[in-house]
């Protein structure tokens, strides 16, 4: 009986592994091999942002293979307290940068490069 419990809970695993090494190499060969940075525009304006924020940041790092991917959060009205807290993922991330809605083209422009 815990031989077979165990055989199970083996087979599950080598599954899970299976499923994401097939899903690593369709998402390698259907995604096109080019240059252009790709930018998340994510518009934050509620006390959600910090979750937002993050599901977006953890998106990015889960693409391993995009490496040009960047975050764009705009502040629409975000208190002081959740600015602070975006702003310090922002730091701690590398890949985002937060910007109030007038500044959005001219820092739209400075990201694309």
């Amino acid at each position: 009986m815990f031989e077979t419990i165990l055989y199970l809970i083996i087979l599950f695993f080598a599954l899970i592994g299976v499923v994401d090494i097939i899903q690593t190499v369709v998402l390698r060969l259907l995604i096109p091999k080019t240059q252009a940075r790709q930018i998340v525009l994510l518009m934050l304006k509620t006390d959600d942002a910090e979750v937002a924020l993050r599901h977006a940041v953890e998106k990015t790092r889960a693409a391993r293979f995009s490496k040009r991917e960047y975050i764009l959060a705009v502040d629409c009205g975000l208190s002081a307290e959740m600015l602070e807290v975006c702003r310090k993922l922002s730091q701690d991330s590398g890949c985002v940068a937060i910007c109030k809605k007038d500044e959005l083209l001219p820092v739209l422009e400075n990201v694309a490069g």
